[in-house]
């Protein structure tokens, strides 16, 4: 304990990723994603929280969530969404 507060372990620091940006680019490198992510965060259960105005997660919950997403939901190329209104 320093000053009052407790110090977080070094490795506890390092697995935080802050801002939709940061949290885009990792594990893929799809920096700039930063509108996905805050919808994903919003609509689709993707493992964030915010501190004031930036969106952070955690580097395990992130790749835990992508497995989830792997298992429960697998692309299928026959499930595509047509977007002219024709079925």
């Amino acid at each position: 304990m320093i000053g009052g507060r407790t110090r977080l372990p070094s490795e506890r620091k390092v697995d935080l990723v802050g801002g939709g940006d940061q949290i885009s680019g990792f594990p893929l490198g799809a920096f700039g994603e930063y509108a996905a992510v805050y919808h994903l965060a919003e609509f689709h259960d993707l493992p964030a929280f915010k501190i004031g105005k930036t969106l952070y997660a955690r580097k395990p919950k992130l790749l835990e969530w992508i497995e989830v997403m792997e298992r429960e939901r697998p692309f299928r190329s026959s499930e595509t969404v047509q977007t002219d209104g024709n079925a």
